[in-house]
């Protein structure tokens, strides 16, 4: 179940043709200029479930634009938020919710690496209910 939910969530985003090719799921191949990684949670279960199916949950998606300049991991953020915020995702067998911003981060340089980068952190919620 929690993969059909990143799949769904990493398809959206990836409808942007700027981000098609530059956006990861918890690992980054290659040395893009500007990226993002998607990390997921496995999910909030709500409810009894001892036969049947799935319980409801809320799924929390950690989002890290990343840029060799402050604007181009702003422009990354920017992208994102506009592909996923408000939107209805699809699973089979699932009804989910919109999908709504739940925080972030302030973009910072991350001089660990060389040469340096900037990140903007993002988080992104939505429920999901059985049907």
């Amino acid at each position: 179940m929690i993969r059909a939910h990143v799949d769904a969530f990493l398809a959206q985003i990836r409808l942007d043709d700027e981000l098609a090719d530059t956006t990861f799921d918890g690992d980054v191949t290659g040395t893009p200029d500007r990226y993002c990684v998607v990390t997921f949670n496995s999910g909030d279960r709500y409810g009894d479930r001892l036969t049947g199916p799935e319980v409801a949950a809320t799924f929390r998606a950690g989002v890290r634009s990343v840029g060799a300049t402050r604007d181009q991991a702003q422009f990354v953020a920017e992208r994102v938020f506009a592909q996923v915020m408000n939107v209805h995702l699809e699973v089979p067998g699932r009804q989910l919710g919109l999908i709504r911003h739940a925080g972030g981060q302030p973009t910072t340089k991350d001089d660990t690496v060389t040469p340096p980068l900037f990140v903007a952190t993002d988080f992104f919620e939505f429920d999901s209910d059985p049907i």
